[in-house]
């Protein structure tokens, strides 16, 4: 048999919660019912003359003796309700005191909000609110932080908090990468690898690269590692590619025979638009080149042309990330990049369930443009 901790053992008084105007509708009732018993026992137990008395009142004035009896009597069920009201909040106050409900104990002391206390982030030394509180936040709360008070936003305001929330959030970094092969990061100290985004990443990321969007929102962020080549990206594309051979679906061989063993020298940061410029399809590659500085001069920011494993670099590492495949075949959508090989401009793009392209042009196209690239 089951027992109900949450059903108090006295229930609350039925006069709970009344108002003046639910004690006059009740209590009208209960004074008229006690004069007709007061005038029925009068009748029954006094003498032959004091009832005819009593009878001969009401006869002549019914209202005014009425509510004469009412008056005489009403304080009985005043009395009554206040003195079962009282033993009823008495024994349920007890019982409560000696077994409280589970749902209605005391909190913990840690639990109650004294509103005489100190802001924490006055009395604890602001190292150990960075480095011991502040930063288990993710960028939501850290905002949210800055907003609370000056010490709360001086707190949150610190740049290796930022640069720790979006390494974790936002960046594809050796973590990542560690997914698909431990030995190409195995070197990697992640901590200096976090430390080395700039301070201001935050700032740049909430900027606008383009109209009513940030840069947080249009660009990928992924970390390119020391040793990386087109060939192994291949090879570790093929994790999701198995039946491709190079993990590509399509890659041209010239610029495997030139460039596909040429390894990154030092690992780098690499920030992308997830897609090409507007108004940069269907442009020859010196044109592309000029939006792209256009671009630059307008934000300030040293925006480039990709390389081809710089492009192909960021395509998967997104996919990888969240099987969103940019530079997609719906719309077909190349990135021109940097190379010319044997008197042709790589592309990167055309991603299909099948794969990654890597192809060359000789032409202009309405589905090759050209996307810019930003490296720290």
């Amino acid at each position: 048999m089951s027992i109900n901790n949450n059903r108090p053992f006295f229930r609350d008084s039925i006069t709970d919660g009344w108002t003046k105007k639910d004690w006059a509708l009740n209590l009208i009732p209960l004074g008229g019912i006690a004069s007709v018993a007061y005038e029925i026992g009068s009748a029954c137990l006094s003498s032959r003359d004091r009832t005819a008395k009593i009878s001969e009142d009401f006869f002549k004035s019914p209202i005014q003796t009425t509510l004469k009896k009412i008056a005489q009597c009403l304080w009985v069920p005043i009395v009554a309700c206040g003195v079962l009201k009282l033993v009823c909040f008495i024994v349920k106050a007890c019982w409560n005191r000696c077994f409280p409900p589970a749902n209605n104990r005391p909190r913990e002391e840690s639990q109650v909000i004294d509103p005489r206390a100190k802001d924490p982030c006055i009395i604890i030394p602001p190292e150990v609110v960075v480095n011991h509180i502040f930063s288990y936040l993710n960028l939501h709360e850290l905002g949210v932080s800055r907003s609370v008070s000056r010490t709360w936003n001086q707190c949150a305001s610190v740049p290796i908090l930022w640069q720790s929330a979006i390494y974790r959030e936002i960046a594809f970094s050796s973590k990542n990468w560690a997914e698909w092969n431990t030995d190409l990061v195995k070197d990697v100290d992640m901590r200096q690898e976090m430390l080395s985004l700039p301070k201001n990443i935050a700032e740049e990321l909430r900027r606008s690269a383009f109209p009513g969007k940030s840069i947080r929102e249009t660009h990928v962020l992924v970390r390119m590692p020391k040793g990386l080549t087109i060939k192994k990206l291949g090879e570790l594309a093929k994790k999701y590619f198995p039946s491709n051979t190079d993990g590509y679906r399509y890659i041209w061989p010239a610029i495997v025979d030139k460039s596909g063993d040429k390894a990154v020298d030092e690992s780098v940061w690499l920030l992308m638009t997830k897609d090409v410029l507007q108004g940069s399809r269907s442009k020859s590659y010196s044109q592309q080149k000029n939006i792209v500085a256009e671009l630059a001069e307008t934000t300030g920011v040293p925006y480039q042309v990709p390389t081809t494993l710089e492009a192909a670099t960021c395509i998967l590492a997104e996919y990888s990330r969240s099987e969103n495949r940019l530079f997609s075949d719906s719309p077909w959508t190349y990135t021109r990049c940097q190379e010319n090989v044997q008197g042709f401009q790589m592309d990167v793009g055309g991603f299909a369930p099948a794969g990654l392209s890597v192809y060359y042009d000789h032409y202009v196209s309405g589905s090759i443009g050209v996307a810019a690239l930003r490296k720290f």
